[in-house]
């Protein structure tokens, strides 16, 4: 048993979320269909069928992932989250290193995901802008600007109406809903000459020089990021009441949601296209723009629908700010980061993690230069580096799980979400192996014919990151670091 303490008795946040709200702010973030079709661009470069493929086979990894999650959230209830269940798990040798290293990639993880949210809306924008002139030309500085005005957007959201953000994420949950119906049944009715099955799935470009399979796999990084904020709700139980109960039905209610709408939308695009050449051609990198008015044949629907995205995103944007946040939060408790007793601090009034907020801030603002050099391969590389550090973060209990043979020491059996022995260790290993797969074949160019514009720079960010993490271990947590075998688990 894990005793319900915290050595220090840091600060803790007022609980104001119940199912409904975690469930609202987990689809907030995660808003699969709205993200898959921001990030369309990267696999629909190679061909509708990696597209839809792609979809599929994410959908499919990703409820595998979910339910993971969910049960070990349901047995360990703890704001830290993988890093906390690394800690727990880990042999007594590598805990206190292997549950730091964790942490601190789940951390920059969640600023990369950010970081690719802000990147979006700049995009959707752009399409607008384009739509309504076409001589209209996008300038990576416009890209700079959107990104920097949604991180500050995003601050100020969390840092003056934290308490009411659960109302903000319901309203994004009904809006999204609400959007993906009238968008899919809207160009599903008014396109007249859809699409052929066999150019959904069988139509690959073959253009990059890459065999179909490799292309595959290097365009999942797409519909990845669009899922692998999943663990969200895993990172607010402080703020949630009985959270072993609540955020692992909210972590299934958000994969199911996601998979439904993010599959059905997708597909729905690709049978709707009329013009393929016309949707890889735009100059602004948001290819739906130009799908929704070939479907509906109305410049002003195609408007009202970005309009929509454009709406969400934010939304999104805001939510994943706030789940850094915390994850900021809980690095500074544990004594992690330099400045822990500032980033550890909740301002009583606002019950916001003031300085966590302002340091991420900082971090965000300093990633936006990236878009000056070019807008849209920075968003590629952010959502690429966001995509493995993710996964690499959420394998790692689950590896250390799988090492324990799922025995009762490690998953106790008085928990409300169990899933059967068989179905446990699928959905383990199909997480793991996942990872293993796809953490390499992310750091790969789309082509095989590379420029320094084109080239992926995700595997150069891996590095900067790993070095950071070392220098932050020797420079500071070494020293500090409280290995979190005791934490705060919530009743």
């Amino acid at each position: 048993a894990i005793p319900s303490s915290i050595p220090g008795e840091p600060q803790t946040f007022r609980k104001h979320m119940g199912f409904f709200s975690t469930l609202a702010a987990g689809f907030s973030i995660n808003n699969s269909w709205l993200v898959a079709a921001a990030t369309m661009v990267i696999p629909l470069s190679f061909g509708p069928m990696v597209t839809a493929t792609d979809i599929l086979i994410v959908a499919v990894v990703y409820t595998c992932v979910g339910l993971s999650l969910a049960e070990l959230v349901s047995a360990y209830p703890t704001v830290g989250g993988q890093y906390h269940w690394t800690s727990l798990l880990a042999p007594d040798s590598v805990r206190r290193g292997m549950s730091f290293v964790c942490g601190f990639l789940s951390w920059v993880s969640w600023i990369a995901m950010s970081a690719a949210s802000y990147g979006a809306i700049s995009m959707c924008a752009n399409a607008l802008a384009f739509n309504s002139n076409p001589d209209f030309v996008p300038r990576d500085w416009h890209a700079f600007f959107f990104y920097q005005a949604v991180n500050t957007l995003a601050l100020m959201a969390n840092m003056f109406a934290h308490t009411q953000l659960h109302k903000l994420y319901s309203i994004g949950l009904f809006v999204s809903l609400a959007g993906f119906t009238a968008i899919t049944v809207t160009c599903l009715a008014l396109q007249k000459q859809k699409q052929s099955s066999q150019f959904v799935w069988e139509l690959s470009f073959q253009t990059s020089g890459w065999p179909v399979g490799m292309e595959v796999l290097i365009s999942l990084a797409g519909p990845v990021v669009s899922f692998c904020p999943l663990d969200s709700a895993v990172h607010l139980v402080d703020e949630v009441i009985n959270p072993a109960a609540a955020v692992p039905r909210a972590l299934v209610s958000v994969i199911v949601i996601s998979s439904v709408t993010a599959f059905t939308f997708l597909i729905s695009m690709l049978y709707c296209i009329s013009d393929i050449d016309a949707v890889l051609s735009n100059p602004a990198g948001f290819p739906l723009m130009p799908i929704w008015e070939q479907a509906t044949g109305s410049n002003v629907a195609a408007i009202v629908f970005t309009s929509v995205v454009i709406f969400l995103l934010p939304i999104g944007s805001i939510a994943s700010a706030h789940i850094a946040s915390m994850m900021t939060w809980s690095l500074g408790r544990d004594h992690a980061l330099l400045f822990s007793d500032r980033l550890s601090s909740i301002h009583l009034k606002l019950n916001t993690p003031v300085w966590a907020l302002l340091l991420n801030w900082c971090l965000m603002f300093i990633i936006g230069v990236l878009y000056f050099a070019s807008s849209i391969a920075a968003f590629n590389n952010i959502v690429g580096i966001a995509a493995i550090l993710q996964q690499l973060t959420i394998s790692c209990p689950v590896v250390l799980l799988l090492h324990q043979r799922r025995s009762e020491s490690s998953l106790p059996s008085k928990r409300p979400f169990k899933l059967p022995g068989a179905i446990g260790w699928i959905c383990n290993l199909v997480t793991v192996g996942f990872t293993a797969v796809t953490s390499v074949t992310f750091l790969f160019p789309a082509t095989t014919t590379t420029s320094p514009q084109s080239m992926n720079y995700a595997i150069v960010v891996l590095f900067g990151v790993l070095l950071l993490a070392i220098a932050n271990w020797f420079g500071y947590a070494k020293k500090h670091y409280d290995s979190p075998l005791v934490f705060q688990v919530h009743d």
